[in-house]
């Protein structure tokens, strides 16, 4: 059984360590364990100590004590505890169970390390939660995760608090807060935002760089009141901001060196609520790319969007750092197919933008590889103005390079070496416009393609 359970917490890590390396999705909850009515009861008062699971279920019920020591409860119904207290371990909410903790003890909830919340149900607490310092180490690290779309996580008169660098909390749900505070021990992506999720707060205190992600897409954080930003809130323009009608962003800490900025969020100024954004903003319901012959084919589905919007087709060689390779008005056709891969993974994702709101948004990214079909060159940009990149299948010692003009000429003739298949050509400003061939031999292989200087 420890076996088990230290296998358990290295693969927590290691998803852990995917999720900020990779950036790609939220964390995932475990699978929620089923509930049959028939497994051992949790009792009132009771201690839940390592290698004990216990569940709840049968008719709502309010307990006066429990106490979490390091095993793992299941909620199946609707369960009440006044006194609780959580050294460490895991709680499960079952899908349309509750769990609340209650307001007995009279100070916050305080979680220290090892201790997990996955709920895919609803999870209440009267009491202020914090993740604190105590003996959490990425191993043993605070987590809570609103699992699904469905879950709510409803703390509206209560602070949550996260002040150390191993400590997490995923919402894909709805959650609501008096106010989240993310101090300056906490890592960047401490609160990870998912798809369609929606954020509610009176409040909002922010003292770590880029606190806040939404890797998987558009996401709703709404701050009703008043803002402190000491730090750049996000690098992630999926996330929707819904600022209330009275909301105000504190700025007195500039002099103190402070950067209240909401970094590449989308603001809403003198907004109600996220369905008021959902209802009225653009958003992507599908993103995809597939391999075609010697092409990837890029299609997408956008709501909500503006005649007047534009789009942007980007692509990178790692996820990370694009380039647009087409920009377009808005029209009907919501597909693009090019033949200008990268060898190895391709990476891709739309931006839209609307002119007239001056907001965009981004879709999600997406991924094919293969790159560059065997045997196949590159030639880019075309048209092009200035500097062309040559990118070969194969490197090779000696590659020769010919430029023929709109007469005919040979007007480049160079012998290069590809060492690592990429070859820049600079071309000469006062070249005419027009048509030029690029003809490209490489060991056995010779390559002819047309491109237009403009």
């Amino acid at each position: 059984m420890k076996m088990r359970i230290f296998s358990f917490f290295i693969q927590l890590f290691s998803a852990l360590l995917f999720f900020f390396f990779s950036s790609a999705q939220c964390l995932t909850a475990p699978v929620m364990p089923a509930c049959t009515g028939t497994e051992p009861l949790l009792l009132n008062a009771e201690t839940v100590n390592i290698s004990t699971t216990k569940y709840f279920y049968g008719a709502p019920a309010i307990y006066g004590d429990l106490y979490m020591n390091g095993g793992t409860l299941i909620v199946c119904g609707d369960l009440t505890v006044d006194r609780f207290v959580m050294d460490s371990g895991t709680v499960f909410i079952q899908p349309g169970a509750r769990f609340v903790i209650g307001g007995g003890i009279g100070y916050g909830v305080v979680l220290k390390g090892k201790c997990a919340f996955y709920n895919y149900g609803t999870l209440q607490s009267v009491r202020n939660i914090s993740f604190d310092n105590g003996w959490a180490s990425p191993s043993k690290p605070n987590i809570i995760i609103n699992a699904t779309p469905a879950s709510e996580f409803k703390m509206s008169n209560q602070y949550f608090v996260i002040n150390n660098a191993n400590s997490w909390f995923v919402n894909k749900g709805k959650a609501d807060f008096h106010g989240l505070i993310t101090d300056p021990q906490c890592q960047p992506g401490v609160v990870c935002l998912g798809l369609a999720s929606e954020t509610k707060m009176t409040v909002l205190y922010n003292r770590v760089k880029n606190a806040y992600v939404a890797p998987e897409g558009s996401a709703c954080l709404n701050v009703s009141e008043y803002s402190q930003i000491y730090d750049t809130l996000t690098r992630f323009p999926q996330i929707n901001v819904c600022l209330g009608p009275t909301h105000r962003t504190d700025s007195t800490c500039m002099p103190f060196g402070c950067k209240p900025s909401w970094g590449l969020a989308n603001k809403f100024h003198s907004c109600a609520a996220c369905s008021v954004i959902q209802l009225l903003s653009a958003k992507f319901t599908t993103v995809s790319a597939v391999q075609t012959e010697k092409a990837h084919l890029i299609q997408w589905n956008l709501e909500n969007f503006s005649p007047a919007g534009q789009i942007e087709i980007q692509q990178s060689r790692n996820g990370f750092e694009f380039q647009t390779i087409l920009t377009r008005n808005m029209q009907d056709k919501f597909q693009y197919s090019t033949t200008k891969l990268f060898a190895g993974n391709n990476f891709y994702r739309i931006r839209y933008a609307d002119k007239e709101t001056g907001v965009s948004i981004f879709s999600s990214v997406v991924s094919i590889s293969g790159g560059l079909p065997s045997g196949e060159i590159q030639i880019y940009p075309n048209p092009f103005v200035s500097d062309v990149m040559i990118e070969i299948p194969e490197t090779t010692d000696i590659v020769t390079i010919e430029i023929v003009n709109p007469s005919g000429q040979v007007i480049r003739s160079q012998k290069t070496r590809s060492l690592d298949r990429k070859i820049k050509i600079s071309i000469p400003q006062e070249w005419p416009d027009g048509i030029y061939l690029f003809v490209v031999k490489a060991g056995q292989e010779s390559w002819t393609r047309k491109l237009v200087k403009k």
